[in-house]
This record gives structure tokens, sequence and C-alpha cells, in this order.
């Protein structure tokens, strides 16, 4: 990016935009189609690292929101400045 890009505040500012979809929107992604194809093959989706905050489909989806919120409002504020 560096090639097309010369400004070092404007190449964080995307890798930051990067960082929340990487950090908060895959993982949840993940967990709700590999849950759902667990459901769908009838494997069992309660493992050893099952709990009851960290394996419930609303709040993977509340992280995607999240992460998908965070997202766009970094990108609106990087156009928008």
């Amino acid at each position: 990016m560096g090639i097309f890009v010369r400004d070092l505040g404007t190449i964080t500012d995307y890798a930051g935009t990067t960082g929340f979809i990487i950090t908060f929107s895959f993982p949840a992604m993940l967990y709700i189609s590999s849950r759902r194809k667990a459901i769908e093959k009838n494997f069992s989706t309660i493992t050893y690292y099952s709990s009851l905050f960290a394996s419930s489909e609303a709040i993977a989806l509340v992280l995607f929101t999240f992460g998908a919120a965070m997202f766009l409002y970094v990108l609106s504020m990087i156009f928008y400045s």
C-alpha cells in the first residue's frame, strides 16, 4: 500500500479499519457459520470450551454488528475528515 499512498497516517487509518473487521467480525461469522453447519450435519455444538456467554449466537451477532459498525464509522471518518 505504501507504493500507492505516501502518507503514513492514511495507511495506519486503513490498517485500523481492517483491524476492526479481523478482530470482531470474522471470528463471529466463523462461529455462526460453523455452528449452523454442525447443526445441519447433526454434530454436537457443545464442546469442552462451550460456556454460557462465549457460546451464544446472539453474542456472536452482537460482536459482528459492533465490528461492522466500527468499521463503517472509522471509514466514514477517514473520508469526511
